[in-house]
């Protein structure tokens, strides 16, 4: 049941993330449409943002999904129910506990989520189609940071409960930027390298570019908002490796040093010294050699991007040492 219910979290924490991550990807980073864009980057993008969309949508079915898997099986441990499933309980939990409520609102932000992500979807006057884009991007945000009213800053009470909320929430809405985006960026990044051309890949270097941007600001605030909820658990120094929280927590830490390290390698050597000075170079298998060494190393900081989402969900069901 435990392991059942630490699945549902991760599954449904990673989609959330990736249901926001697009829809900003989409509008920040991916670049404009130039004046002189050539007409290959421009069927490049319409695929490459159809492709987003679809992401978008099978993220929002696995959003959806767990949410109601993570629903039932904490209410069904609620209860207390050793045989069978008594629905009457369970749908008490809804209506009576602040989780169940939590858990309805956010349901019903996903089901409207849901129908901005399919409607979008279809063509649309250029007006409607902004209207769309802008509320999907609004609720997915409203989603994700909505994740912050089921942790254990709700646990926390008067002002500094707030104060642990808000920085909680801000937390999330970093995380959507990086490490969230790194499974757009390697998308692009593995598009441009299945369709190698000069204006793709300078088209990729610019997204590239304003990617690394976000990433930095993303970190200083991951980085800040994560040393600041610490405060809120720990006791002391000891509690970080007396208690199982403060393992946990440890071992949260150790792997965003290890993304971070990895970004800033991808960063300092495959960006800036590979990747956008060989995209300048009329040799095309070193500007494809550049673009594949920095897509393998982003995948890695995908995987740990995961992992740390799942040392999140086991450290929302461990209790804190000030609790």
């Amino acid at each position: 049941m435990i392991f059942g219910l630490v699945l549902a979290k991760w599954l449904h924490w990673t989609a959330c993330i990736l249901l926001a991550s697009p829809q900003f990807f989409r509008v920040c980073l991916l670049p404009q449409k130039g004046p002189m864009e050539g007409q290959n980057v421009q069927i490049w993008r319409d695929k490459f943002l159809f492709r987003l969309g679809t992401f978008a949508q099978a993220t929002w079915m696995v959003a959806l999904l767990s949410l109601l898997v993570w629903f039932g099986v904490t209410a069904w441990n609620m209860t207390s129910l050793n045989e069978g499933i008594d629905l009457s309980l369970i749908s008490a939990v809804a209506v009576q506990t602040q989780f169940g409520h939590v858990s309805t609102v956010r349901f019903v932000v996903l089901v409207f989520a849901g129908a901005c992500l399919f409607t979008s979807h279809r063509p649309a006057t250029t007006n409607r189609s902004r209207v769309l884009r802008s509320v999907t991007i609004a609720v997915s945000t409203l989603n994700v940071l909505s994740l912050a009213l089921v942790g254990h800053a709700t646990a926390t009470p008067g002002p500094t409960g707030v104060l642990h909320l808000a920085i909680d929430t801000i937390h999330l809405a970093a995380a959507s930027v990086w490490p969230g985006g790194l499974v757009f960026f390697a998308l692009l990044l593995r598009s441009t390298i299945a369709l190698p051309s000069s204006d793709l890949r300078m088209f990729a270097v610019r997204a590239t570019y304003r990617f690394s941007t976000s990433s930095l600001l993303a970190v200083v605030v991951l980085s800040t908002t994560g040393l600041a909820t610490s405060f809120f658990f720990i006791h002391d120094v000891h509690d970080i490796w007396r208690t199982t929280y403060g393992q946990l927590l440890t071992g949260k830490v150790l792997l965003f040093f290890g993304i971070v390290a990895m970004g800033a390698y991808n960063l300092l050597v495959l960006i800036k010294r590979k990747f956008c000075l060989e995209a300048h170079s009329m040799n095309v298998g070193r500007q494809t050699f550049a673009a594949q060494a920095l897509f393998h190393n982003v995948l890695w900081e995908v995987a740990l991007g995961a992992m740390i989402i799942l040392m999140v969900a086991v450290l929302g069901m461990t209790e804190p040492p000030r609790h």
